[in-house]
């Protein structure tokens, strides 16, 4: 339960981060620190996920570490092909639970 807690929080505060500047200069242009960060905002997040993600994993455990690492490498390889998040998070989920099954 307090996972989700955490989950709901940086999913709204994305939204709040997305949307808020829009909201306030809706009548005039946005600073430049603003689009600044409307730009990078979201990649830090995914990092930060991303270190949500692989905080438990123990390296020294090759069946643990193999599906991980090869479901990261088939998101970063289709994102840079296709351009699609969704497609490559759904790819990589898809990976990774295969992996997870057989191995």
């Amino acid at each position: 339960m307090t996972e989700m807690k955490y989950i709901f929080l940086a999913g709204g505060i994305t939204i709040l981060a997305r949307f808020l500047p829009r909201i306030i200069f809706r009548k005039r242009e946005l600073p430049g620190f603003i689009a600044y960060l409307g730009e990078k905002l979201p990649y830090s997040l995914m990092g930060l996920l991303l270190i949500f993600c692989i905080r438990g994993v123990d390296y020294a455990n090759s069946s643990e570490v193999l599906p991980l690492g090869l479901a990261f490498a088939g998101i970063i390889l289709s994102f840079k092909f296709l351009k699609n998040f969704l497609l490559s998070i759904f790819l990589g989920t898809g990976i990774y639970m295969t992996l997870i099954y057989f191995l």
